[in-house]
């Protein structure tokens, strides 16, 4: 697996790209339960 370390400046810039092809909202969320989940 390939890690990817993206600042909030890069993630911003990429999810403003996706011209409304990503659920911002959907993916916020996701990343939220990961992030509270702690598993890695």
């Amino acid at each position: 697996m390939v890690t990817v370390n993206m600042t909030p400046t890069t993630l911003q810039e990429r999810l403003e790209a996706s011209e409304g092809r990503i659920d911002v909202e959907a993916y916020l969320e996701a990343v939220a339960y990961v992030r509270d989940d702690g598993r890695h």
